[in-house]
């Protein structure tokens, strides 16, 4: 595998989009001294600036970042909200169970029905988060 020393570092969270606009800028230098020049030679020159061997490495640099930090801002959102998470699980859950019991009687709960059972479970649920977070029953 050759590496190429790179005379510029790729930013954390690079953007393809730029990375294209830089090799279009750099199309337009060396079309002055190369009129023939290529696409793919200035794309090749971009990557070779950034220390990658060809421009479909970089590219693949660039979309590996991209999912590492997508997944990294997921856990970080997971992280942050973990009592709503819980909520939605549960609510999640309910809704199932309600369902359940609907097709095994063959009694299908009204709108309002199901909306007084389900103010009962946010009661419960919130006195057991209230309990958790504070400490001292609602």
């Amino acid at each position: 595998m050759i590496i190429f020393a790179g005379k510029r570092t790729l930013p954390y969270r690079p953007h393809l989009d730029h990375l294209r606009k830089q090799a279009k800028v750099r199309l337009d230098e060396m079309r002055v001294s190369a009129p023939e020049a290529r696409l793919a030679d200035a794309q090749l020159a971009v990557a070779r600036e950034y220390g990658f061997a060809s421009w479909g490495k970089l590219r693949t640099e660039v979309f590996r970042r991209a999912a590492a930090g997508q997944e990294s801002r997921l856990r970080a959102r997971r992280r942050r909200t973990p009592a709503a998470a819980r909520y939605r699980e549960r609510s999640e859950a309910f809704a199932e169970q309600v369902a359940q019991v609907e097709s095994q009687t063959g009694f299908f709960l009204s709108g309002a029905a199901t909306n007084v059972v389900m103010l009962f479970v946010f009661v419960a649920i919130f006195t057991s988060l209230w309990t958790f977070l504070v400490g001292v029953p609602g």
